[in-house]
């Protein structure tokens, strides 16, 4: 009975080794190819593709989860494309970054699609702009439903800064419309 035991622990602490080892020579593959394994990354360096979609001569970029849609405005992904929402996307409880600054702004299209964004998180009380987009010029932001969101960083000196769930600042001919908001009860 002893011997089983003993067989049976030499057994487990092989596969723990085997284990182990492994994740030590996949770190250090992905560490020297100069990437990051994917359950130690974090979601603002995710890597992401997005596929597209071809309409009447118009490219439209499809969005179907949280990476691709933090992806906007970053990994080559520009604030002058167009951009449609394919699912309804669950956001982590990470803190949202809106899209498009004063200085980069947001100069593409944004279609919800009629598909909902839930979660969406900003308790930074320093954060200078609070929304899903930031700062959108000559843009269009259309069929956006937000629900169950957290901005708790209101209730400040808005001379400078600016409150709204969906766009903070629209400069130029920037259109906001059809889009519906449900805060977090």
């Amino acid at each position: 009975m002893e011997h089983l035991i003993r067989k049976k622990r030499i057994g487990i602490s092989l596969i723990i080794a085997v284990t182990l080892t492994g994740g030590i020579i996949f770190t250090s593959a992905c560490s020297a190819a100069g990437k990051t394994p994917q359950q130690q990354s974090s979601r603002s360096d995710d890597e992401t593709t997005m596929e597209t979609l071809e309409l009447k001569g118009v490219t439209y970029y499809l969005v179907f989860d949280e990476t691709q849609l933090r992806a906007i405005g970053k990994d080559g992904y520009g604030l002058d494309r167009n951009y449609l929402q394919q699912a309804d996307i669950e956001l982590s409880s990470d803190e949202w970054v809106p899209i498009g600054t004063e200085d980069e702004p947001f100069k593409g299209s944004y279609n919800g699609n009629g598909f909902e964004i839930k979660g969406l998180t900003m308790t930074d009380p320093k954060a200078e702009i609070i929304g899903l987009f930031g700062y959108a010029e000559d843009a269009h932001l259309y069929n956006i439903t937000l629900r169950d969101y957290d901005i708790t960083s209101a209730g400040r000196d808005l001379k400078k800064k600016s409150v709204s769930p969906v766009l903070v600042f629209g400069m130029g001919k920037t259109r906001s419309y059809d889009n519906t908001v449900y805060p977090k009860k």
